[in-house]
């Protein structure tokens, strides 16, 4: 929460300068990149935060205070860590304050370096928030660790199954029934079968969503014509997973990006150079998940021209004192404000062309979709059936999907896909955040409880997409895969329950399992796993080929629709208690399987699943798809393995570049199967075989595992 005075006078103006910035970050500024960290070298951090005066820091180490030693030093905003060593790994944050209070880093610095014999963090603990009475879920993975422990805040005794918190097969902590009492740092400790070997601590936060409450109602302002001005509208409530806080003069919405508006998250709007036509009442609205929105009183700004008057009245024809030096200096600036307010027009009428665009890629569907939707599911079925066989090797020239099969006028077509998607909307305050999964390329990905969106369900729990990137191919990417999502209708792939698009961010409204997803499960089935509580017994084989073919059925179905899904992987799959397996994709690229993607050309990619032809000429089809299925299963058969673990992401590049990457199938894999897999491995997508002929052949081999 920040909250500034209203600017009346150069003495308030100044009091208004004074404050601290509502978000801080850790940042790495020595070395270049952490591939660069090792042992024995040095670690130079920046805290990143604004502030007026200049806030005094404090930095920390997986929560405790850090002081100045013999290694250790501090200079301006940066934090200096010499001859580093495995015991120095953790959670590096970072605290400003000032007089105008304090805020604490958001985004940290994890230090990971490799030890003798000590455990190796391979998922990193996150900070959650949900709401009271909730269940959270704080995710934690070490490798070679003999035992993972849990630590409440400033806890010495680790954490045990009870009623309160339970530790999942995967290490993973429930803390139920959330009260604010739960609320702080939890430890997640790895320790090593050496005693002489540094433990391993990492930390992450849990904090309580609280409903949004406006503290601080903008206040009425009376301002000079061109001055600049702020309207701050101080609100409590949690800002995650999603809050937005929009503004409206009249009953007309502001939008963002706008060179004359400036909208900060915490509540605030500035308007610079301030004309006539800004005057007029204000009125803010604090939207948060999960909660009804929270509206502030109207604020009014009156507007003083340079004659002297005030928006609202003019002078009067026969005023005293008009003459001619005056007349010519009101139509001087009447002609400038005339032409102002055209390059004005100009620049919105411009800027809602650009949005309306957005907004028109978003809401567009193929004119199947509308038809399906008019004509109803019989059609729908046979058009199914029809597919089944045929082979769908048609490629976009943009690298997509082929979504340009669709036939008819895009006027029919764009009425319909609005239709569409109608059907779908779903009020954002009957979502109830449960817990944040992650975070992708778009935006957060969390987990929800939906009141009614199922038929005969009060409640459903569900996986919820938010689109916060500006980024246009963002836009383009969360449309394809919502699209392909919302047409398909098969067993094996999850469907879109809702869409949520009357404020920002865009949200989709998504099904869910009750074991998660099925990279989770397959670690938990290792058995080399020495995590507390009840473990999962390892996939027999049987049941492995029933995985690898219940997707491939609903990959053929994705296929035979002429989609293509860009990131097969088992952490894009779910999972029930039934083994019953679904395509989804929630795409966790930056943090949660951060470890399973690569930034190549600007973009976070799945290399390890992805072939040259798609990595490297952006020709993605259902071949790769293909492909990135036979990764699929040999995680399957490596109960979660990470696919070329024994590389690291240049090396794999490289060898994908030069055609030199060579898979091994596991060895409880049966031989017809690993004959299929080296198939789907091939360089050339047209010696891959198809979805149809790969679902047929595993299923032989399914049948002949039972008999």
């Amino acid at each position: 929460m920040c909250a500034a005075s209203a600017a009346r006078s150069p003495e308030s103006r100044l009091r208004q300068d004074r404050g601290i910035g509502d978000q801080a970050s850790v940042e790495l500024q020595s070395p270049a990149s952490p591939a660069d960290l090792a042992p024995g070298g040095d670690l130079s951090l920046r805290c990143r935060v604004d502030g007026v005066p200049e806030p005094q820091l404090e930095w920390f180490h997986n929560g405790v205070r850090l002081f100045r030693s013999e290694r250790l030093s501090f200079r301006g905003r940066r934090m200096h860590l010499a001859s580093l060593t495995a015991a120095d790994n953790g959670i590096y944050s970072c605290r400003a304050t000032s007089e105008a209070g304090e805020v604490d880093s958001q985004t940290n610095f994890a230090l990971v370096l490799e030890g003798e014999n000590v455990p190796r963090i391979s998922v990193l603990p996150g900070d959650v928030t949900v709401r009271r009475e909730a269940t959270a879920r704080l995710d934690c993975v070490y490798d070679g660790a003999a035992v993972t422990e849990w630590y409440a805040r400033d806890g010495d005794v680790p954490l045990t199954n009870s009623s309160k918190v339970t530790i999942l097969p995967n290490s993973s902590l429930l803390v139920h029934n959330v009260q604010d009492a739960d609320g702080g740092l939890y430890r997640c400790v790895g320790v090593s079968e050496d005693k002489n070997a540094p433990q391993q601590s990492f930390v992450a936060r849990l904090r309580l969503a609280l409903p949004p409450s406006v503290t601080s109602h903008p206040l009425d302002l009376v301002v000079d014509e061109g001055e600049d001005t702020a309207l701050v509208c101080a609100f409590t409530g949690s800002p995650h997973p999603v809050t937005h806080v929009s503004w409206h003069h009249g009953e007309r919405p502001l939008r963002e990006p706008s060179p004359h508006a400036t909208f900060h998250p915490n509540g605030t709007l500035v308007l610079r150079h301030v004309g006539l036509t800004d005057a007029g009442e204000y009125r803010c609205q604090v939207n948060t998940t999960g909660f009804p929105p929270e509206t502030a009183k109207v604020a009014t700004i009156t507007v003083r021209g340079s004659e002297g008057y005030s928006s609202g009245s003019l002078p009067g024809v026969g005023d005293p004192g008009e003459n001619t030096m005056a007349k010519t200096v009101t139509i001087t600036l009447g002609a400038a404000a005339i032409y102002m307010m055209l390059v004005m027009g100009l620049m919105i009428w411009c800027r809602f062309r650009r949005a309306r665009r957005k907004a028109m890629l978003l809401l567009q569907v193929t004119s199947e979709v509308g038809k399906s939707d008019d004509e109803g599911g019989a059609t729908t079925e046979l058009r199914d059936k029809a597919a089944v066989g045929r082979e769908p090797a048609v490629r976009s020239d943009n690298g997509g999907d082929a979504l340009s099969h669709s036939s008819g006028s895009h006027s029919q077509h764009s009425k319909r896909s609005r239709s569409s998607y109608d059907r779908l909307q779903y009020p954002r305050h009957d979502l109830h955040t449960m817990m944040l999964l992650g975070r992708g390329e778009f935006g957060d990905v969390f987990l929800a409880k939906a009141r009614g969106i199922r038929e005969g369900d009060q409640e459903t729990v569900v996986m919820v997409k938010a689109l916060h990137s500006r980024e246009e191919w963002a836009h383009a990417d969360f449309k394809r895969e919502m699209d392909m999502f919302h047409k398909l209708n098969h067993e094996g792939i999850t469907r879109v329950l809702g869409v949520s698009r009357d404020v920002e961010p865009f949200l989709v409204i998504m099904e869910y399992t009750d074991w998660g997803d099925l990279k989770q499960f397959l670690l938990a089935t290792q058995k080399e796993s020495q995590r507390k509580g009840p473990k999962p017994p390892p996939l027999a084989q049987a049941q492995s080929i029933g995985v690898c073919h219940q997707v491939a059925l609903a990959m053929e179905h994705l296929a035979n629709h002429r989609f293509t899904h860009r990131d097969l992987a088992a952490r894009n799959c779910l999972v029930t208690s039934r083994l019953d397996v679904k395509v989804s994709c929630p795409a966790l690229s930056r943090d949660s399987y951060a470890n399973e993607y690569a930034v190549h050309r600007n973009r976070s990619v799945p290399i390890r699943w992805t072939p040259a032809e798609a990595l490297f000429e952006d020709e993605w089809s259902t071949k790769s798809d293909v492909y990135s299925f036979a990764v699929l299963a040999w995680e399957v058969f490596s109960q979660g393995a990470l696919p070329q673990g024994d590389k690291d992401d240049a090396a794999v590049l490289k060898m994908l570049r030069g055609a030199e990457l060579r898979w091994g199938a596991p060895e409880n894999v049966p031989v017809a199967f690993v004959e299929l897999l080296n198939r789907c491995w091939q360089r050339s997508p047209r010696d891959r075989p198809a979805f149809g002929e790969v679902a047929l052949r595993i299923g032989e081999i399914f049948v002949d595992s039972n008999v």
